[in-house]
């Protein structure tokens, strides 16, 4: 039979426990950091998407603006002309 080793299950187990408690603040650091940096960027991209949002509805009632102002301009013309017809000139 091989003799087997065996492996401690706790990952909180440290040797030196004085510099446990320097590496658990490190960590927390870190993470901090992490997390701020995370959501500086989702704010920015939700500012960036709200813009675009914005844009896009504003193109949009251009878009509808410009199509009803077609159509009048073209029934407009439709009736100038009829009426050019009507009357020779």
């Amino acid at each position: 039979m091989k003799k087997m080793k065996w492996v401690t299950a706790s990952v909180e187990y440290s040797p030196y426990p004085i510099y446990e408690d320097q590496r658990n603040r490190f960590n927390l650091h870190s993470l901090m950091q992490d997390f701020e940096e995370l959501l500086k960027e989702t704010e920015a991209l939700r500012k960036r998407l709200q813009v675009l949002k914005d844009k896009r509805l504003t193109l949009l009632a251009e878009v509808q603006f410009l199509k009803r102002r077609h159509k009048f301009l073209m029934q407009n013309e439709l009736q100038t002309h009829q009426q050019n017809k009507v009357w020779g000139t």
